[in-house]
């Protein structure tokens, strides 16, 4: 699903770990923490130590650290609050936000959270807000990447976002996407 406006960019990004989906996310955080981009995960696991090991073991600025170690890196339980709320509260007017979206594969998570963002399009327009989704799978719980990245546009590496298309073959015939399931080398 793609949102109308372009203020919404839906991304996915793929993890084989929480020390790796960690490891991946540092670069693109440190980069945006320091543009004042606002952050926020939503997490179904505490990854908290692996980021905290990390931003022991690198050398950024002590004010991005510690806006980096602000974010709550801790287990999301959607049943404390409703999520619609939440968002209303966590998007910042006229400005850029990111939220990480890790959940279970199982978890109706990701598709409440597109439905609220869905419903809040016409209010991110009107107050001039850019928001990235990011939709982060652990490979080690999928058979095939194929139907997920139909869903997304772009995609999340350690080289920050591209375009999938740049990132996997892709062949387009009939308005259908045939994905060939390997990186563009």
């Amino acid at each position: 699903m793609n949102f109308k406006s372009g203020y919404v960019k839906k991304i996915c990004s793929f993890y084989a770990g929480d020390c790796h989906l960690a490891t991946m996310m540092l670069p693109y955080l440190t980069k945006n923490i320091k543009e004042n981009v606002n952050v926020t995960a939503i997490l179904d696991k505490d990854i908290k130590q692996y980021i905290d090991k990390l931003l022991e073991k690198i050398n950024i600025e002590k004010e991005t650290k510690q806006n980096i170690e602000k974010i709550n890196w801790s287990n999301f339980n959607i049943e404390e609050k409703d999520i619609e709320e939440y968002i209303n509260e966590k998007l910042k007017e006229d400005t850029e936000n990111i939220f990480i979206i890790k959940m279970r594969k199982e978890s109706t998570m990701n598709k409440r959270l597109t439905e609220v963002i869905e419903r809040k399009e016409d209010f991110i327009i009107k107050n001039n807000i850019k928001l990235n989704l990011i939709y982060c799978y652990n490979i080690e719980n999928l058979k095939s990447i194929d139907n997920i990245i139909r869903e997304y546009e772009y995609v999340l590496n350690t080289s920050g976002i591209h375009e999938i298309k740049k990132v996997f073959q892709c062949n387009i015939k009939n308005n259908e996407e045939t994905i060939k399931n390997k990186f563009v080398g």
